[in-house]
């Protein structure tokens, strides 16, 4: 089965000011529309939601 990898939609960084401000990707948000657009692609593919680590 196919595997796609978005981000958790609403992410914060808490490095980056101001702290605690929400942050999407719009790659992620594309592709959810396409996955909402055409639901079939959904039943096709696994879809894993990650979280956005920071690199130290």
């Amino acid at each position: 089965m196919i595997q796609l990898f978005l981000l958790n939609p609403d992410f914060r960084d808490h490095k980056y000011p101001p702290s605690g401000q929400t942050y999407y990707c719009p790659s992620s948000a594309w592709l959810e529309g396409i996955l909402h657009y055409y639901p079939s692609l959904r039943n096709e593919m696994q879809v894993i939601y990650v979280d956005f680590p920071r690199p130290g």
